[in-house]
Parts: structure tokens; C-alpha cells; sequence
């Protein structure tokens, strides 16, 4: 057995594509994240035909210009699709081949599903938050208004008690 290419041992996806876009190597982590095999994808199709709608329209307009201007783009948020349809959150990176290859570019995936989780969880606890906060000043408020009435009931009795001559 022919020891794991070096790509193999990264954890996170890698996809290098030819002066076309076309995928002429990927990695096995990101096979495995996305449930495709090598042939499904090695000159079949473009790093553009992984994204969902958005992420195509998205790198259609923005990211390939930023690419072609700047020679790299850092660290976009797309949804992958999957083989079985399922979408994956990932952010990527982008660098046009410098190293002598043929032309064409390596994209870096790295999943980032706990982060969106983390993101979620952490906006839900801000809103818990948020509400208990709006519950301990209305219960201030509305206690304030409570005691203050007897209150003032009770120093205004004193008032009178303290007269010279109270009445009866």
C-alpha cells in the first residue's frame, strides 16, 4: 500500500484546479466531508459548480475578479454543496498557482459548522439575555411604584403624628 499524498494528511479540504477552473486534484478530507469520489470530480467539474446559487452568483461577480486582480482571496463564506444535496458551511481561501505549475488556482476549505453552531448558540444566549434584562427592569420598575405609594402613605402618617397638636 502507497503511502497517503501529503494533501491526504491536511485537515482541511484542498482543490486545485487548471487554467480552465476545472478540478485537477483534491484532497481526502474533503471527498469525505462532501461524500464525492476522486473521478466524480477530477476534470468533471469547476470549484464554481461545488458552490449553492448564491455562492455562484457571488463568485461570478466578486470573488474570481478579486482573484484575477489580486492573486488571492481570504477568507469568503460559501455553502458547499454536497453528492447528496446537503449543504456545508465553509470558509475559503484562494490563491492562483505561483509555484512554477501549470496555471490555475488552490482553494483552502475549512468547515466551520461548529462555528455556526457556536454563532447560533451564542445569539440565542444574547437574546435570553437581552429578555432577562428587560424582565428584572420591569419588575424594578413595577416594585419601585409598589412600595413608593405605601410608602409615601406611611410618611405622611408620621406627619401628622409629629404635629404639636394632632388632631384626634
Amino acid at each position: 500500500m502507497s503511502p497517503a499524498p501529503p494533501l491526504d494528511e491536511l485537515p482541511c479540504g484542498v482543490i486545485h484546479t487548471d487554467a480552465d477552473g476545472f478540478i485537477s486534484a483534491v484532497n481526502a478530507p474533503l471527498l469525505r466531508w462532501l461524500g464525492y469520489r476522486r473521478e466524480d470530480l477530477l476534470g468533471q467539474r469547476r470549484f464554481i459548480d461545488l458552490l449553492t446559487v448564491g455562492g455562484k452568483i457571488f463568485f461570478e461577480t466578486h470573488h474570481a475578479t478579486l482573484l484575477d486582480l489580486q492573486g488571492e482571496v481570504r477568507e469568503l463564506s460559501y455553502e458547499l454543496r454536497a453528492a447528496d444535496r446537503s449543504r456545508h458551511p465553509v470558509m475559503v481561501n484562494a490563491r492562483r498557482r505561483a509555484d512554477g505549475g501549470p496555471p490555475g488556482c488552490v482553494y483552502v476549505v475549512v468547515p466551520f459548522s461548529d462555528r455556526k453552531k457556536f454563532e447560533t448558540e451564542l445569539r440565542r444566549e444574547r437574546e435570553r439575555a437581552a429578555a432577562a434584562d428587560r424582565a428584572k427592569a420591569a419588575f424594578l420598575s413595577t416594585m419601585s411604584h409598589e412600595i413608593r405609594t405605601p410608602l409615601h402613605a406611611i410618611l405622611e402618617a408620621g406627619k401628622f403624628l409629629e404635629e404639636d397638636d394632632p388632631r384626634p
